[in-house]
């Protein structure tokens, strides 16, 4: 829950931890930047306006994890629909 608010929040984690990022490399350096590259999208359509987008919260670094923090919608993944 989003303390601010008492709303049910969905939260994205990505682990960054030094161990991981020798063993996968490039790898693991392109999933920062596609995460990265998410965040600015979800910024740029929330400023323009867009409708029916899960809202983002906040993104942030946690420990060695940055994490994605959005409005929580229920139904389960967007891949059983």
């Amino acid at each position: 829950r989003q303390n601010a608010t008492g709303k049910v929040v969905a939260i994205k984690v990505l682990d960054i931890d030094d161990a991981d990022f020798q063993a996968y490399g490039q790898e693991k350096d392109e999933q920062i930047k596609d995460f990265n590259r998410e965040i600015r999208i979800l910024r740029q359509a929330q400023d323009s306006g867009a409708e029916n987008l899960n809202q983002m919260i906040e993104a942030l670094p946690v420990h060695s994890q940055l994490w994605l923090i959005c409005e929580h919608c229920p139904g389960g993944s967007v891949k059983t629909l």
